[in-house]
């Protein structure tokens, strides 16, 4: 229908001005020459029927016309000069009328954007904040760049590369999880004519570089944009909503996991410029079924539409918001306040898809004066301040570059895109080998540049890189290191009871007091292996550094976590029951045996690093968990604890021995003056357990750990030394009523 009225209206420039004697015989000829070709130019060219820009469409049709008539007015000029009795062509005057007024009209469409800049830049309708965007859930970071996902999605094509190509990927949420889409095309006019429709599409997470590609071929789509004629899938819309631009064709997922195009929608409000989208149409690329949504409609759009606004608009917008801010004649000489930069990425904020985009001043080329989100759905347009004068994504990207990890592994560093990690404007850049493969994740703090990089080879660089991250901000963490400390986190239940330490203190006064040197040895002996290492006074008056050693409970065997054992703590490690309020990451056996070296070996209260044992009952050899004392993340003195068990030793009382062993020995063989713990305020059972045994709360800290990628708060509790040593017998409490671990 559109191609018919196009048709029709385009047709108006093959009217023959030349009235007169004959006109009805030139007319037929224009129209029987003309209109089948303005036919096939409407059909393949497929131009908007928006008005009154559509006016210019004329010069089409006008042009040859013009031209043709005003050949027959000239041949006319001189063949009548010689034969008077020959009447004079068309005259050339409405024509050349005809011409100016459309060249004049097409040319103030041409300025019309230079000069009405203000009216681009109020177009974007951007508001201001100085406060930071909204938190990123660090569960649905988009780290696998275009790159990598064409390298993915061209390795799973196999022999339908024959016929077909990977189109073009797109980047949207799909059930609050980032995703790439991109449709099989086919390779050429011979393809299509052979098969018809397309086997599906081609989806790569965009958020878990280890999730392999899928091709996903439940529903053949029969309208692709590779397709010809009326199964082109621009051409099905165009025949149906040609009056209105259609400013892209996306390929979306739906509910269901199956493919649909979405159409949308828009016309120029200065010129050709200022295009603003006025509806979407959502196709089924099997049936060809199509609904419209106008603009005003957009509240009832299905759940799975994640993008509406073009990334293409999107840039435009802010280009114009940035560059225009005071007019033209400012961005031509001034240039004072003017910030713009030629690059878009979609990602999730505060649930929503939305267009980012950083903005920088012509003056320096590596630092911010804001930037932008941009609601693909509704167009709503955030300008933010915060980040002025941090580092722009050029300077976040070549920050990474200079990295020695970085230039070492000849990693090229791409897609830079700005989140709100830990409460700090954070570049999150993904490494690609030259193939586009993707290796690693560097985050970049925005403020100063600083750069931490994810090991490549443990099991998720994405997660050891923020890992890394926070703790180089100090950020409390849920366990994210090699095995669960207490640090952020979520200490399941803390069996650290005053009624042991008292015991231990008890029976090493009466040890030492004991006559005689060897009966004294002997009965110092005798609570080492009760209590955990050395004890009482003997134990309080060693304050330097001591070795990491073996403890003994009257249950348990305590063994310092080596490169000879470290493997089986991996092991351990793995079990999933463990992360319900912990992150224990996941490592290769070779990066963990690595990391494990690494440690510190002797225990003090400046050493910096992680002390560990694994918790092995006595007559067994399988490791029922560990327990572990942390150093360096606070002042010097403050040590954090944590412990995991497996579910089949919980309940027991092994925490309980474990725990109050390990305090005992930072008490008593170093100069550690604090310990302490971290819950999540949910966890009622840890909370009550730490105030029971004497930890007094200190702080509540809102997003203060990460717990399997999501910010949680918690709750901060302190034990001093002080508080250890004088709880004594006015807070015994009997081992039988040690709670059972969750």
């Amino acid at each position: 229908m559109t191609v018919l009225l196009a048709t029709a209206f385009m047709s108006l420039g093959l009217i023959n001005l030349g009235f007169g004697r004959g006109w009805w015989r030139g007319q037929a000829w224009r129209l029987a020459v003309g209109v089948p070709l303005l036919l096939a130019y409407a059909y393949f060219e497929m131009p908007p029927l928006v008005f009154p820009q559509a006016l210019v469409f004329l010069l089409i049709p006008l042009v040859p016309n013009a031209a043709y008539s005003l050949l027959l007015a000239a041949r006319s000029a001189v063949v009548s000069r010689r034969i008077v009795s020959i009447r004079r062509g068309p005259p050339a005057l409405p024509y050349v009328v005809a011409l100016g007024a459309l060249g004049v009209f097409a040319g103030i469409l041409a300025v019309a954007p230079v000069l009405d800049a203000n009216g681009l830049r109020d177009l974007a309708g951007a508001s201001f904040s100085n406060t930071l965007p909204p938190r990123a859930d660090l569960e649905h970071v988009r780290v696998v760049p275009q790159e990598s996902a064409e390298f993915a999605g061209n390795k799973v094509v196999g022999q339908l590369g024959t016929y077909y190509r990977v189109g073009d990927f797109n980047v949207q949420a799909v059930r609050g999880k980032l995703v790439w889409v991109a449709p099989l095309e086919f390779n050429g006019a011979v393809q299509w004519l052979s098969r018809g429709t397309s086997p599906g599409v081609i989806v790569v997470d965009a958020e878990n570089p280890d999730t392999p590609a899928e091709l996903r071929r439940r529903r053949p789509l029969r309208y692709v944009p590779s397709a010809l004629l009326n199964d082109n899938l621009y051409r099905h819309v165009y025949l149906t909503y040609g009056r209105e631009q259609i400013l892209e064709t996306t390929l979306q997922l739906d509910d269901n996991g199956d493919p649909k195009y979405l159409a949308t929608l828009g016309r120029p409000t200065i010129g050709w410029s200022g295009q603003r989208v006025t509806g979407v149409v959502l196709v089924d690329p099997e049936s060809g079924a199509m609904t419209r949504y106008g603009r005003d409609d957009f509240d009832h759009l299905p759940p799975w539409v994640s993008r509406v606004y073009p990334p293409g608009l999107a840039l435009e917008y802010n280009e114009w918001f940035g560059a225009y801010v005071h007019g033209l004649w400012n961005f031509l000489i001034v240039k004072r306040d003017v910030h713009a930069r030629p690059e878009v990425f979609g990602l999730l904020a505060g649930g929503r898809f939305v267009w980012f985009v950083d903005h920088t001043s012509p003056a320096s080329d590596q630092s911010m004066t804001g930037f932008t989100y941009m609601d693909s759905v509704d167009g709503k347009l955030v300008y933010y301040t915060s980040s002025g004068g941090e580092f722009n994504s050029r300077g976040a990207e070549d920050a990474v570059a200079s990295n020695p990890i970085v230039r070492q592994g000849r990693l090229l560093p791409t897609q830079p895109i700005l989140y709100n990690a830990f409460g700090q404007n954070t570049w999150v850049v993904p490494l690609v080998a030259n193939t586009g493969k993707y290796q690693t994740l560097a985050l970049v703090q925005a403020a100063n540049g600083h750069v931490v990089v994810g090991s490549a080879a443990s099991r998720s660089p994405q997660q050891d890189a923020f890992a890394q991250y926070a703790e180089f901000l100090g950020v409390v963490r849920a366990p994210s290191s090699e095995a669960g400390s207490a640090r952020g986190g979520v200490i399941d239940l803390l069996h650290l009871t005053r009624e042991q330490a008292t015991l231990c203190r008890r029976r090493g006064q009466r040890s030492a007091s004991v006559a005689g040197p060897q009966r004294r040895q002997r009965a110092l002996q005798r609570d080492r292996r009760r209590c955990g290492g050395d004890s009482g006074s003997a134990r309080l008056h060693r304050r330097g550094a001591g070795p990491m050693k073996a403890i003994a409970t009257p249950r348990l065997a305590l063994e310092p976590v080596t490169v000879d054992n470290a493997a089986a703590l991996l092991r351990v490690m793995q079990a999933g029951n463990l992360r319900e309020f912990q992150d224990v990451p996941r490592y290769t056996r070779e990066e963990f045996e690595r990391r494990v070296a690494q440690r510190p070996k002797r225990l003090h209260a400046r050493a910096i690093g992680r002390f560990e044992w694994l918790i092995v009952p006595r007559g067994g050899s399988a490791p029922a968990g560990w327990v572990s004392l942390r150093l360096g993340d606070h002042a010097p003195g403050i040590a954090e604890i944590g412990y995991s068990l497996l579910v089949p030793f919980r309940g027991r009382g092994y925490a309980y021995e474990a725990c109050v062993a390990v305090v005992a020995t930072a008490f008593g063989t170093s100069d550690i003056a604090r310990v302490e713990a971290c819950c999540v305020p949910e966890n009622v059972a840890s909370r009550n357990l730490l105030e029971r045994l004497g930890f007094a709360q200190i702080k509540y800290q809102r997003n203060g750990a990460v717990v399997r990628g999501r910010a949680v708060d918690i709750v901060v509790y302190q034990l001093a030394r002080e508080a250890w040593a004088q709880a004594g017998s006015a807070n015994s409490i009997a081992t039988s009523a040690t709670p059972k671990p969750k």
